[in-house]
C-alpha cells in the first residue's frame, strides 16, 4: 500500500513539472512574438535630388513620398535626405544612386542616353503626349514592364520609382511669332537632345545647344532667337524678359525626371516596404504631373496679362507640325535600328490614349 502511495505521488510531481514546463513555453513563445513585432529594425534611405527644399516639387511631390513611405511603414523606414546637389551634381546623381551612395536618387534620362537606351529620346519625339499626366502616367507603366525595365534600369543596378513627364514644349521667341514649320527658318533655336537638333536642322534652321543655367544670359545676348521648352522651365527661369510670343498646343518634343532606386538595397527590405515604396512612387507621379498641368494652365493665364502674345494653333497649323513630325520620327527610328525602341515608341502611344 505504501509503495503504491509513493508511486502515485511521483506521478502527481511528473506531472505538475511537465505542466509547468509547457506554459513556460507558451508564455515564452508569445513573449517572442511580441518583442519580434515591436522591435522592427529601422531603415534609413539616403534620398539624394537637385532640388531646393523651397522648389515646388520638394514641397508638393519629394516630401509627400518620404512622409507616406514613413506612415505607411509605421515609422520603420526614416529618410536622410540630401536636396540642393548636397550627395553630388545633378548629372552625377544616378552613377552615385547605382553606387550605392545614394539609396534614391533623382535622374534624367536625357543625360544618360548610353544607359538609357530606350526611354532617352522617346520623349524628344514631337507630339508623343498633350499633357504632364498622359505622359507621367504611360511613362510609369513602360517603365516597369520588359523591355524598358530591364535595358534602362535593371541592367545597371537600379529600379524606376516615379516618373515625372514635363509638359510638352512650346516655342517661345522675341522676334515673330511661330505659327509653321517655315516660320523657323534661319532663326536660332535653342533645343537639347540629337533628335531635335536634326529637326530644327531641316527647317534651314541653327540648334543651339546649351545648358539650363545658361539660358538667361543666352536669351538676353542673342545667342538664340526661340528656346524649345515647357512653360514652368520658361517662367523658373525668368526667360519672360525676353520673350514675346509663345505657342500653345505645339507639343514640340517633352523631356522627363523621377527617381531610381538602387535594385540590391531594394531587394533587401522588407516585402511590405517594398509594397509601400511602389505605391508612394505610383501617387507621386499622379501628383507631381497634376500639379505641372495645373501650373501650365495658370501660367498661360499670366503670359496674356502680362503682354507675352499666346498664338493657339488653328487645325491646319497643327496638320502642318504633325505632318513634319511624322517625317522627323520616321527617319529617327530608322537611324537607331532598335526593334524594342520602335516597339515601346507605340506602347507608350497606347498608354497616353488610355490616360486621355
Amino acid at each position: 500500500m505504501k509503495r503504491k502511495l509513493m508511486v502515485a505521488l511521483l506521478l502527481l510531481v511528473l506531472l505538475l513539472i511537465a505542466t509547468a514546463c509547457g506554459g513556460r513555453k507558451d508564455n515564452q513563445s508569445t513573449s517572442n512574438s511580441v518583442n519580434a513585432e515591436t522591435t522592427k529594425e529601422k531603415i534609413k534611405l539616403k534620398l539624394a535630388t537637385n532640388f531646393p527644399e523651397t522648389h515646388r516639387l520638394h514641397v508638393s511631390v519629394f516630401a509627400p513620398f518620404m512622409e507616406e513611405v514613413t506612415e505607411e511603414t509605421d515609422g520603420q523606414v526614416e529618410f536622410e535626405y540630401y536636396p540642393s546637389e548636397q550627395l553630388g551634381q545633378t548629372v552625377d546623381i544616378h552613377e552615385l544612386t547605382v553606387d550605392g551612395v545614394a539609396d534614391i536618387g533623382i535622374y534624367y534620362p536625357s543625360y544618360i542616353p548610353s544607359k538609357m537606351p530606350i526611354t532617352s529620346g522617346i520623349l524628344s519625339i514631337p507630339g508623343m503626349y498633350s499633357t504632364a499626366t498622359e505622359g507621367s502616367l504611360a511613362y510609369q507603366e513602360i517603365s516597369k514592364k520588359s523591355p524598358v525595365l530591364e535595358s534602362d534600369y535593371l541592367n545597371h543596378g537600379v529600379r524606376p520609382v516615379f516618373i515625372l513627364v514635363t509638359p510638352p514644349s512650346e516655342l517661345f521667341s522675341g522676334k515673330k511669332q511661330i505659327k509653321v514649320p517655315e516660320d523657323l527658318k534661319k532663326m536660332k533655336v535653342r533645343v537639347s537632345g540629337d533628335l531635335l537638333n536634326n529637326a530644327i536642322t531641316k527647317l534651314a534652321a541653327s540648334p543651339i545647344n546649351i545648358t539650363l543655367s545658361e539660358l538667361y544670359e543666352g536669351f538676353e545676348r542673342g545667342v538664340f532667337d526661340s528656346i524649345n521648352t515647357d512653360p514652368i522651365t520658361f517662367n523658373d527661369y525668368g526667360l519672360a524678359d525676353h520673350a514675346k510670343f509663345v505657342t500653345k498646343d505645339l507639343a514640340f518634343g517633352g523631356a522627363s525626371t523621377g527617381f531610381v532606386m538602387n535594385e540590391k538595397v531594394f531587394q533587401g527590405l522588407p516585402e511590405n516596404v517594398r509594397n509601400v515604396i511602389v505605391q508612394a512612387g505610383d501617387r507621386a507621379a499622379i501628383n507631381a504631373s497634376k500639379l505641372y498641368d495645373d501650373a501650365v494652365q495658370e501660367m498661360y493665364e499670366n503670359f496674356a496679362e502680362n503682354g507675352l502674345e499666346v498664338h493657339q494653333l488653328s487645325a491646319d497649323e497643327k496638320a502642318k507640325w504633325q505632318k513634319f513630325y511624322s517625317e522627323i520620327e520616321e527617319a529617327w527610328v530608322k537611324e537607331q535600328g532598335n526593334p524594342d525602341l520602335e516597339a515601346t515608341i507605340n506602347t507608350f502611344r497606347e498608354e497616353v490614349q488610355n490616360n486621355k
